[in-house]
């Protein structure tokens, strides 16, 4: 039993290292405001963005880390668990003149994950402890005259929540709680029972919300293996997810577009080099076409500025909308990550791979009539 509780604890939740890049981030815009800014490359803006080699000086500079291929390492590991991105999705974290954002400054986190649960509920946890201190103060006697500290009724839990607006109902707060205990976020005092909207008592766990270290992250062997890391790059798979970025003044398909200015976008890059695909599970064409689909459609018009639409596409049979420029006619038009493509100027694309939809897109007059499908839930956000 003490070698498993060992193990475990050489071992971070999902859940904590989206905790420990949140609080990167909070960092970084606390300690050196200029780092993340808005920056331009090819007559485009890109909003709330930093280039991968400040980055990785700012860790040095900030003793956060020793050396320049560890803060490589800790970024990627990060990247794996969808706390930063690539902005146009082109490339894995390098120690280049490349630009990145954090995915909660573009809302591009996928939903419904631990990753939103644990995000939102570290959220609410930093107001909780403005709002109402006595929470870390209180103690509370149960009947059996135990004392327990930082414990409160579920029900005062669920006032709190509908008080602050995070929930509009009973039945939403208590089902947020429920998923918190679910992760293992909240706990009943002795672990008995599951969350109630009642006078049973519960807290938080006792290391969520603390300080994390960065380096924390090394616990992960699996994504911290030095061997992994060295072969990240020479080692080549085989993929057939292709992304294009649309802007005209670029080569169109992302991966061969490169620059020699200081603040760049996209330099040379495999194809296969790609970063993680934003959808949680692989959706075919039946599922969107079966008559009870949870898939819904949305008609979107895009009308294209002076260096394109600002979308990348992924994936084939369907190909769905992997990443958004916050700045671009796609955003404003409301084009979303996780969005499929249904149709395009009348065309059907469902069953069409990356490279057919490509040509449909960069062959249009200007703007683009898209059907989209997404799933009901994310459709009412």
């Amino acid at each position: 039993m003490e070698r498993a509780r060992q193990s475990q604890s050489n071992f971070l939740r999902f859940g904590d290292v989206i905790i420990i890049g949140e609080q990167l981030r909070e960092d970084l815009n606390k300690e050196n405001p200029n780092i993340i800014q808005t920056r331009r490359y090819h007559l485009r803006n890109y909003s709330k963005c930093f280039v991968g080699k400040e980055l990785v000086q700012w860790l040095i500079d900030t003793h956060r880390v020793q050396d320049r291929e560890t803060a490589v390492l800790l970024m990627r590991i990060l990247q794996d668990h969808y706390v930063l991105h690539h902005v146009c999705d082109d490339h894995q974290f390098k120690d280049e003149k490349l630009f990145y954002r954090f995915r909660v400054d573009d809302d591009s986190f996928p939903q419904n994950t631990e990753a939103a649960l644990y995000l939102r509920a570290y959220s609410l946890y930093k107001r909780l402890l403005v709002t109402w201190p006595e929470i870390t103060q209180e103690h509370v006697v149960t009947d059996t005259g135990q004392v327990y500290t930082d414990a409160f009724y579920g029900s005062t839990l669920v006032d709190w929540l509908i008080h602050q607006n995070e929930a509009s109902t009973r039945e939403e707060a208590f089902l947020f709680c429920r998923d918190m205990v679910e992760s293992g976020i909240l706990r009943h005092i002795t672990d008995d029972y599951h969350f109630r909207d009642g006078h049973t008592l519960y807290k938080f766990r006792d290391d969520f919300g603390q300080r994390g270290v960065l380096t924390d992250l090394l616990k992960n062997k699996r994504s911290a293996s030095r061997e992994s890391f060295s072969s990240i790059g020479s080692s080549r798979s085989n993929t057939s997810l292709t992304q294009y970025f649309y802007c005209p003044e670029r080569n169109h398909k992302t991966s061969e577009a490169s620059s020699s200015s200081n603040d760049s976008v996209s330099s040379d890059a495999d194809a296969t080099e790609q970063p993680k695909s934003v959808l949680l599970t692989g959706v075919t064409v039946e599922e969107l076409e079966a008559p009870n689909t949870p898939y819904v459609k949305r008609c979107i018009r895009v009308c294209s500025d002076s260096v394109g639409y600002g979308f990348v596409i992924r994936g084939e049979s369907p190909t769905y909308v992997q990443t958004v420029d916050p700045a671009s006619p796609a955003a404003a038009a409301g084009i979303k990550v996780r969005q499929f493509l249904y149709s395009i100027n009348g065309i059907n694309v469902l069953r069409k791979n990356h490279r057919e939809v490509a040509k449909i897109i960069l062959g249009a007059d200007g703007f683009l009539d898209i059907e989209v499908m997404m799933h009901f839930r994310e459709s009412l956000l």
